[in-house]
């Protein structure tokens, strides 16, 4: 849970664009899903994730 608080500071600090927050956040997914030890578990949890462009579509629609 620090990571994540560390995470979001750092990125506030940085000035990071939306887009490299967003891949911040991809990196940070897929270090979780590396500690699942189920293959079918890590495939599913990598293939919840978007790419950018999606993303962006999806989040100006709501």
């Amino acid at each position: 849970m620090k990571r994540i608080a560390y995470a979001g500071l750092l990125m506030l600090l940085s000035a990071c664009t939306n887009q490299q927050a967003y891949y911040a956040g991809q990196l940070f997914q897929g270090s979780q899903c590396s500690q699942l030890v189920n293959k079918q578990d890590y495939d599913a949890c990598m293939r919840r994730g978007t790419d950018y462009d999606t993303y962006q579509k999806e989040r100006k629609q709501l």
